[in-house]
């Protein structure tokens, strides 16, 4: 799943790329679609693991954020759990952001409950 309708940035890799290491690639809006959408998605590509990293980077006002960092996530978790794919790896660079700002209110390292097999991976702060 690459962006939403009209997504772009100059550093995406392309479609064509995508499918030469055997990738399909599907365009689906965080922001705009809903679970069920997301469960198709998943139930009808089958995927040993998702990856997901998304995020709003800074474009748009902090509901935009929301929207897309948690509310999006949630919706592919969500969907995940109704399409039995069970193992995600996170891409999140909320770690190396201005620690001054904090984090988000809805940032949480309690995974007790997270029914996944997950890993979170970060870039460092070099």
């Amino acid at each position: 799943m690459v962006g939403g309708p009209g997504y772009a940035h100059p550093t995406d890799i392309s479609f064509e790329e995508l499918k030469a290491i055997g990738a399909v690639p599907v365009v689906l809006s965080l922001e705009d679609a809903a679970v069920p959408e997301f469960t198709e998605l998943l139930t009808t590509h089958k995927p040993d693991t998702v990856i997901f990293a998304a995020g709003a980077g800074g474009r748009g006002d902090k509901s935009r954020t929301r929207k897309v960092d948690y509310e999006g996530a949630v919706k592919v978790y969500d969907a995940m759990e109704a399409a039995n794919v069970k193992r995600l790896l996170v891409v999140g660079a909320v770690d190396i952001r201005d620690r001054s700002k904090g984090y988000p209110d809805y940032y949480s390292e309690d995974s007790s409950e997270f029914p996944l097999s997950w890993i979170r991976l970060r870039p460092c702060r070099c």
